[in-house]
């Protein structure tokens, strides 16, 4: 019979897993969540019981893939290292569209690891938000297209328990923070007609509403490092302070962009307007001409 949980890395003669099981499960699970099941008749009648039997082992390969991710915490960390590091990149792609929303729902609604498992989950989401960055912050983008509050607290319920484990969660990526801030899709005025206000967004609003809250602490805890270190220029030894222009900087070019269309409502332009100040307050700089 199968094992789950940790023991489902390990070989199982019912299933027909070679020494090396984990490639293998990866691979059939690969292939069979990106097989387009609405096109195989001629693979079926071609391929005969074989196809059958690729089937069977793709729902086993699939079982045991949802059956770890809700296993042990160490089991879920080797597992998804394995997926985001030993597959050929098409394959893997495919796989981690699948896996790191599981990972996201795992992280997000049950107890976190252990204090020896925790480390290595931290390094885990650090290496998928570089490796797998489009899928790692899909949260960001998906709750700021967001436009229902069920659907937006689902969304920043996800956000947050990413930014307890990453500390610099919410200044990850300046591009992507500036276009899910203000991308709109309004289409421009015709006929010479003068531009509207545009609709307010609430995930927007609420992702705006988070990197001010963000912003905030920071500039508290630069505060204390101050008080502290009054030799060292805060600016020079601080990331963060290129990330913070370089935000600035995207955020002016969008707004320009997109009140060529559509003005920007009133409760976001207060949003994007006291986060220009959070940021000018961090940087200790003046405004910046564009």
């Amino acid at each position: 019979m199968c094992r789950t949980g940790p023991a489902a890395y390990r070989s199982c003669s019912s299933c027909s897993l070679s020494t090396e099981p984990r490639q293998r499960l990866l691979d059939i699970s690969a292939r069979g969540v990106s097989m387009r099941m609405g096109g195989g008749g001629t693979l079926r009648a071609s391929c005969g019981t074989w196809y059958v039997a690729y089937l069977s082992a793709v729902g086993t390969a699939l079982m045991r893939f949802f059956k770890i991710m809700k296993g042990e915490w160490s089991a879920v960390i080797r597992l998804v290292q394995a997926l985001s590091s030993q597959l050929e990149l098409a394959t893997q792609k495919t796989v981690m569209a699948l896996a790191i929303p599981k990972l996201f729902d795992r992280i997000a609604n049950t107890p976190g690891p252990s204090a020896a498992d925790q480390p290595k989950l931290v390094q885990l989401l650090e290496h998928l938000s570089s490796s797998h960055k489009q899928l790692f912050y899909k949260p960001v983008i998906l709750c700021a297209a967001a436009t229902k509050d069920m659907t937006v607290i689902g969304h920043l319920h996800v956000l947050q328990a990413l930014a307890r484990l990453l500390p610099d969660f919410w200044i990850g990526d300046a591009e992507l923070m500036a276009i899910a801030l203000l991308s709109d899709n309004s289409a421009p005025p015709k006929g010479g007609k003068r531009r509207s206000w545009g609709a307010t967004k609430v995930g927007q609003c609420v992702l705006a509403s988070q990197i001010i809250e963000d912003m905030r602490k920071r500039s508290e805890a630069k505060a204390e490092r101050v008080k502290k270190d009054k030799g060292i220029s805060e600016s020079a030894r601080q990331p963060e302070h290129a990330y913070l222009l370089n935000l600035e900087d995207r955020i002016t070019v969008l707004l320009d962009a997109r009140e060529k269309v559509t003005l920007l409502p009133f409760s976001q332009r207060l949003l994007i307007v006291t986060l220009l100040h959070e940021i000018r307050s961090y940087t200790l700089g003046p405004a910046r001409l564009s």
